[in-house]
């Protein structure tokens, strides 16, 4: 949009049917010039500010790769572009965040004496363990404390 005015459908149309049939990047610049602000503002009200430029290049960028006529209106279109790629992005950053939370904890170990008393309290296992006929006097102590492998 240009400082408040409407632009129309059929304008946004023909600029983007102008660049697929002459490949003028003219034509795609006018149409950036066109809807920019209201794709920002949109982008800007999903996610990071600093993310809405990208969410905006990248919708344009899927716009002029399809390089054949769309099947809605080029706004309407580029909106739904904006707010798919800008939840996307969000998501992604708050599986990032996430992760990044989860790395910088601490890992709690046992305390020294948990292991201790592990092991003394498996020697009476290992007895009986061992006595048992026709079994594998390893195996059952390694499942019992160490879980299956």
């Amino acid at each position: 949009m240009h400082h408040g005015s409407v632009v129309s459908d059929d304008l946004l149309d023909g600029l983007l049917r102008r660049y697929i049939e002459t490949g003028r990047e003219s034509a795609v610049e006018d149409l950036v010039a066109r809807t920019r602000p209201r794709l920002l503002g949109v982008a800007r009200r999903i996610g990071a500010p600093q993310d809405a430029e990208d969410s905006v290049q990248a919708a344009y960028l899927a716009l002029v790769r399809r390089r054949e006529p769309l099947d809605a209106p080029v706004m309407p279109w580029l909106v739904r572009a904006v707010i798919r790629i800008a939840y996307r992005r969000k998501a992604i950053e708050r599986r990032q965040h996430s992760l990044a939370a989860r790395l910088e904890r601490p890992r709690q170990e046992p305390p020294a004496s948990a292991a201790a008393t592990t092991a003394a309290d498996s020697r009476p296992v290992r007895a009986l363990v061992d006595r048992l006929p026709g079994r594998d006097p390893e195996g059952l102590p390694l499942h019992s404390l160490e879980g299956p492998c």
